[in-house]
Order: structure tokens, then sequence, then C-alpha cells
């Protein structure tokens, strides 16, 4: 048993509504990364809120997304520690890297569908 290991699996695929507005934010090296908050409902009592980031053109699509919008996100779990300044004391906080951000609601601003075109009457028909 001893030769046993665990693959080292880190998926994460959950849905929720933007609970903050999106905020974009750049790096030192000028690449964009966003910070938001999604709210997941697990039944009518209760709610889990996950802290999310994502970089590069994910994180532009996140801040697309107004409060509010239902998404879907597919990414890795990851957490920070630190030493709280005022205790000193150890924390962690758990949040997830957004690969992909799927939005889903229609936007009201997307473009309308495009019209059926007309169709040709049998008259017009060159044969």
């Amino acid at each position: 048993m001893a030769d046993l290991r665990m693959p080292r699996t880190n998926i994460l695929v959950i849905d929720g509504n933007i609970a903050h507005t999106p905020e974009l934010l750049y790096a030192a090296s000028g690449k964009p990364w966003a910070k938001a908050r999604i709210a997941h409902t697990v039944n009518k009592d209760t709610t889990v809120w996950l802290d999310v980031k994502a970089f590069n053109k994910t994180a532009e699509i996140l801040v697309e997304q107004p409060k509010g919008t239902p998404v879907q996100l597919q990414g890795r779990l990851a957490y920070d520690e630190w030493e709280d300044k005022n205790n000193g004391q150890k924390r962690t906080k758990h949040y997830m890297i957004a690969d992909r951000v799927n939005p889903l609601a229609w936007r009201d601003d997307a473009a309308e569908p495009t019209p059926e075109p007309e169709p040709t009457p049998e008259d017009d028909i060159p044969f």
C-alpha cells in the first residue's frame, strides 16, 4: 500500500450569480486580472459565497458580467496564507482561480438575431 499514490486533481466547476461588480486590476507586468464574488445557492436556506480571481482574457470576460448575472465558472481551488497584522495569528482564505467564464443568461445589449430573409417571389426567379 505504501506505493499507492493519490492523483493531484484540482478541478472546480460551479454556477452562481455575480454578487458584486467584478473589479479589473493590472499586475506590475501590465497583464489584466480580475476579482469577483459569486453566490452559489445550495438550497433555499443555504448560499455559498466564493471569491474568484481570473487572469488575462478570462479576467476581461469576467468584468463584462454585471452584478446579478448567472454564470458557470470552471477553474481550480486555491488559497492564500498570511499573518494577521492585528493579532499575529495565521490566516488562510480559499478562493477560485477561474479559467473559463460562461454567462448563463441572455444579455440585454447583445445583438439582436439576424432576421430571416424575405422569400423571393416566384415571378422573380430567373428560370
